[in-house]
């Protein structure tokens, strides 16, 4: 990745890093000029202040060239949605690896039973494992 000038980003959420060692981040549809950044952590819940955080995506994507933020993998899609309460908002957390090369992200939660291997070009799941 090429190093960007700075970049100030205002989310919603509540989490603070501090030069990251690794920033998560990926190119939309392949095209190295399109770069996106994924903006939580992987193990942090980012869902403090939420009024139902059982409404809300696990991830939130900014998109540099846009300058726009979108949701991606709504926490209502994931395996265990239907054992959830909002009690556990504070230890629901994403946890992902991504691998640029083949434009996929795994992903799952603190709580969950399923790793979902999403296409970051269409962004759809394409396999739970």
């Amino acid at each position: 990745m090429e190093k960007l000038k700075k970049l100030a980003l205002v989310s919603p959420f509540v989490v603070t890093l501090y030069s990251p060692k690794r920033l998560n981040y990926f190119y939309e549809r392949g095209v190295k000029e399109d770069i996106s950044l994924i903006t939580q952590p992987s193990g942090f819940s980012t869902f403090f202040g939420f009024k139902n955080f059982l409404t809300e995506d696990l991830l939130q994507i900014y998109n540099i060239k846009s300058q726009k933020f979108y949701g991606l993998a709504p926490v209502s899609e994931r395996s265990n949605f239907p054992k959830l309460d909002s009690s556990v908002e504070y230890i629901y957390a994403p946890v992902l690896a991504l691998d640029k090369d083949k434009g996929l992200l795994y992903l799952t939660t603190t709580l969950d039973d399923a790793i979902s291997v999403i296409d970051l070009n269409s962004k759809e799941v394409k396999n739970r494992i």
